[in-house]
């Protein structure tokens, strides 16, 4: 709906539920350019099987504090945390909600064990191992790459579900457009190889 698109800080949508577990479904949204909105639309209008949608504006706030809102305000049993410029060409969000597993769907026809485009999470997990590092710079990269390698360290299972796929056709735009893009990418590389360091997978 319109109220989703134009409203600040973040909203909270509420669906029947179709199942005994709850799935709440958390969009971090960066509005950098008229053209974002539409990309949202579409891809929130590709959503299916979910009880909880929150969109959390990132008003250069960074992707880190983004996904850690939405995960204080998530309600459910599995949190999905999605990119707001991907959509679903196959499957729905119950297909990833399997105990015990951080999943992620097929992305652009790659398979990866785990993508920050959109992983589901149980709340299980989410509550014993915590949330996103938020001592990266704003939004450049190596967040999501943070959070998998802490899945692997503490030996988390995490795969991918071929049967859900993603398109993911705008991929790196929001971020090039930060003048300070390489320079913020550096500190992060820097920051993620001194914390993980031997640790890094």
């Amino acid at each position: 709906s319109r109220a989703v698109l134009d409203r600040r800080h973040y909203t909270r949508h509420h669906v029947s539920g179709k199942g005994a577990s709850m799935i709440s479904v958390v969009v971090p949204f960066y509005d950098n350019g008229p053209y974002k909105k539409g990309v949202l639309r579409r891809t929130v209008e590709s959503f299916k099987d979910y009880d909880e949608l929150i969109i959390v504006w990132n008003d250069g706030i960074g992707m880190s504090k983004a996904v850690n809102k939405g995960f204080e305000l998530a309600r459910g049993d599995y949190i999905v945390v999605a990119s707001d410029d991907a959509y679903f060409t196959e499957g729905s969000f119950k297909d990833l909600a399997i105990p015990g597993v951080v999943t992620s769907p097929k992305v652009n026809d790659v398979v990866q064990v785990f993508s920050g485009v959109l992983f589901c999470v149980p709340r299980d997990i989410y509550k014993k191992y915590g949330m996103w590092d938020e001592e990266y710079a704003k939004g450049i990269y190596f967040e999501d790459e943070d959070y998998w390698n802490m899945l692997k360290v503490n030996n988390i299972p995490h795969r991918c579900i071929e049967s859900v796929c993603m398109t993911h056709s705008h991929g790196g735009l929001t971020l090039k457009k930060d003048p300070d893009f390489e320079l913020k990418r550096t500190i992060n590389r820097r920051y993620f190889n001194n914390k993980w360091g031997e640790h890094r997978l």
